[in-house]
């Protein structure tokens, strides 16, 4: 039972972690993947809080990994839930950085924060991301290389961010 506790708290405490690094990484005005770009676009284009737009994406990733064959674990459930909680409830207190040093540093602590997080998240063995577990369902599909799957998945990330002006 204490290892089934210590596996759960992992995937909280790392799905905390990377969601706070998020928002250092938003802060710092220097870029964000792919997909935090189409999450910061459907925010901005529906006027709906970030951690909002993050459910929306959790949710057609998970939903997508399903229509694959893909089983998501608990903790893929758990990312998508809780992301988007944690960023509405910690919004508030990260703030826009200034100064150009201040941006770079607060871009790679979030970076390694980001890191940890999804370290700590992947440690518990309970489930990969909803965006991974995506890729591994369409990966098991095609038999395409998973680079390709990723390269893939990336590349329509970053033309739909474009596109809601992320």
């Amino acid at each position: 039972m204490a290892a089934a506790f210590a596996r759960i708290a992992r995937v909280l405490v790392g799905v905390l972690v990377s969601s706070w690094a998020f928002l250092w990484i938003v802060h710092a005005h220097l870029g964000t993947g792919p997909w935090h770009v189409v999450q910061q676009g459907i925010a901005a284009h529906f006027g709906i809080a970030l951690g909002s737009a993050v459910w929306v994406t959790g949710a057609v990733f998970f939903v997508a990994a399903l229509c694959t064959g893909e089983r998501p674990g608990v903790a893929t459930l758990a990312a998508v839930l809780l992301g988007g909680v944690y960023i509405n409830a910690l919004a508030g207190s990260v703030h826009d950085v200034h100064g150009s040093v201040a941006r770079v540093v607060a871009l790679l602590a979030g970076t390694v924060a980001m890191t940890f997080g999804g370290a700590l998240y992947m440690s518990a063995a309970l489930g990969a991301s909803p965006l991974d577990s995506l890729m591994t369902g369409i990966f098991r599909r095609t038999r395409w290389s998973l680079r390709t799957v990723r390269l893939a998945l990336e590349l329509f990330g970053l033309a739909l961010g474009a596109a809601l002006g992320g």
